[in-house]
């Protein structure tokens, strides 16, 4: 994720953007200059924001995965919580100790 951010980080600063940017000697206002600026700035830190947020939601669903063996837990677990919650939050049988 930092190779990328790197990379995007040189390219935002030192490649030109002149389909994003207009070029410094036909710039649109006297301020366009430090607002291009200002952009490259919100540009580096977003992306590093995104790539960041993104591999780590990718990564903890690779690794917090559920294996083959608790998957049918799992399903179980979810089929409870189902009636449970189609029921109002009483359970369907009159002996469960947990109501």
């Amino acid at each position: 994720m930092t190779v990328i951010n790197i990379a995007v980080m040189f390219a935002v600063l030192y490649l030109p953007l002149n389909f994003l940017l207009p070029s410094e000697s036909n710039a649109a206002s006297d301020s366009a200059v430090s607002i291009d600026g200002l952009f490259k700035f919100m540009t580096v830190f977003g992306v590093a924001i995104t790539v960041y947020v993104s591999g780590y939601t990718a990564y903890f669903a690779f690794v917090f995965a559920a294996g083959p063996a608790n998957r049918s837990t799992r399903s179980a677990f979810r089929s409870t919580m189902r009636r449970n919650w189609n029921s109002g939050g009483r359970c369907c049988r009159r002996s469960c100790s947990s109501c």
